[in-house]
């Protein structure tokens, strides 16, 4: 610091150490003005929509996919259309999920668009059409992508890249 005139000023070291605070400052609240959202904003988004998804909260669900939402799975494609078609139908007979863990690999986040790759592990029971009861295990590795738009992260993509199931501890389904 310098003495001028009676005021400290700070010298052009100091001052040029400022300036790349300074710019990731205006990028970062520029980045908020024109829309990006946070991680933090996108984890609890995220958060949200997989309790609605145990809970089959279907009401929840469709608040936070996109218009253009599309579920590729080893089964195939669900979109919007269908989730709508599914939420206007009567619950089954699950028991509900006993167990769920969720467990983020990685987020990336580019301006409006952001990519989850996370690990799903569910237990539920459910009673067959015949009344039989019975215990599901399904463990599942998704790509997600999702979209900040007026204001909120939406989810527009998911994509199953690994998963295997069990009905009674046999294997019925997997992949890759």
């Amino acid at each position: 610091m310098k003495r001028r005139s009676g005021t400290l000023r700070p010298d052009f070291r100091v001052r040029a150490g400022l300036v790349p605070i300074l710019i990731t400052f205006l990028f970062h609240a520029a980045g908020v003005a024109m829309g990006q959202g946070s991680r933090a904003e996108l984890e609890r988004q995220r958060s949200r929509y997989v309790k609605a998804q145990r809970e089959s909260d279907f009401p929840t669900v469709l608040k936070i996919v996109t218009n253009d939402f599309m579920l590729l799975s080893p089964q195939g494609k669900v979109d919007r259309k269908a989730l709508e078609r599914v939420a206007k139908m009567p619950p089954r007979q699950f028991g509900g999920t006993k167990q769920q863990q969720d467990t983020i690999q990685r987020i990336t986040i580019k301006g409006v668009r952001a990519m989850v790759i996370a690990d799903q592990n569910f237990t539920s029971k459910y009673t067959d059409r015949s009344g039989g009861k019975h215990r599901m295990t399904s463990s599942a590795t998704f790509k997600e992508q999702w979209i900040h738009r007026n204001g909120a992260w939406m989810l527009r993509r998911v994509e199953i890249v690994k998963h295997s199931e069990a009905v009674d501890g046999k294997t019925v389904g997997s992949s890759r």
